[in-house]
């Protein structure tokens, strides 16, 4: 049996428009599986959470956008605690009382709210869109939050524009697969960097800045795009600097190891160990005379 979450306990106040920013580290996500008997609309800001609906399961990441249509079951949960999301839930009244919106099909185009009823598991939104859809939804938080009079107006005007882009976006048939292939540059000037700063410690919110994404869209993409994560990554690096130093400098196994970013002798050699799969002192006794 669903778990529903009605429409008067939502919109107790009478805008049936509601309008939050929900963060990962908040207990208020939904536990469990559940529908709605309205529309609920969530953009993410930046990190990782996992939406499933009707069966179908995938990672939703900054820039993404999730639908989900009265009485669907669906459930989210986040990836990361720096998760950050703006969501509206809205009641399907907003749209099924407009009565432009009801002349489309006379206007020889499909019906508005079926179209925005149609189950996807999540919107990738174009990368020329995505500040416009955050800066909407922020407008539409301050909106919400003074509750000045005729807001109400303000609010549907704000919501219809992301509702047409959603639809406009789904019937020019975007390509998704453009979102990873478009961010190789940004992943490989945070290897550069990474490489050009292998012997001083690394922060990862930076790296992150150098590839112009938040630090859990950086996670993702790097990941997705080498194969390994960033700190797995940056140790490979590390390590392949400190097997050259070894075979090539006369320096102590401490100093190859701090000149490899390691300041800590002990951590190195464990690390060197995991990767190489022996000691620095072995590796160097092995390879000095190849």
């Amino acid at each position: 049996m669903l778990k529903y979450q009605n429409i008067a306990r939502t919109f107790p106040d009478g805008y049936h428009i509601k309008i939050y920013e929900l963060r990962g580290c908040q207990k208020t996500w939904p536990a469990n599986a559940h529908a709605h008997e309205y529309f609920q609309m969530w953009y993410v800001s930046q990190g990782v959470c996992l939406h499933e609906i009707e069966g179908e399961s995938c990672e939703v990441i900054a820039g993404d956008l999730i639908l989900v249509p009265p009485d669907v079951e669906h459930s989210i949960i986040p990836k990361d605690v720096e998760c950050m999301i703006f969501g509206c839930d809205f009641a399907p009244n907003i749209l099924l009382g407009d009565p432009l919106l009801s002349q489309m099909e006379k206007l020889g185009q499909e019906a508005f709210y079926s179209v925005l009823c149609e189950v996807r598991c999540k919107y990738v939104i174009p990368e020329d869109l995505q500040q416009r859809m955050e800066n909407t939804m922020q407008k539409m938080l301050n909106i919400y939050t003074k509750k000045q009079p005729y807001s109400i107006i303000e609010l549907k005007g704000y919501l219809l524009r992301i509702l047409t882009n959603i639809v406009q976006v789904t019937r020019l048939g975007y390509d998704s697969t453009k979102k990873f292939d478009g961010y190789g540059t940004n992943i490989n000037a945070a290897i550069s960097y990474a490489r050009e700063h292998l012997t001083e410690r690394i922060y990862i919110k930076d790296v992150a800045a150098c590839a112009k994404m938040s630090v859990g869209s950086f996670h993702y993409y790097f990941k997705k795009y080498t194969g390994k994560s960033y700190l797995d990554y940056l140790n490979m690096l590390r390590i392949d600097l400190a097997k050259m130093l070894l075979v090539e400098s006369d320096l102590s196994i401490s100093a190859i190891g701090y000149q490899a970013g390691y300041s800590d002798a002990a951590y190195f050699n464990r690390q060197f160990k995991k990767l190489v799969g022996c000691t620095p002192g072995k590796y160097r006794g092995s390879n000095r005379n190849i």
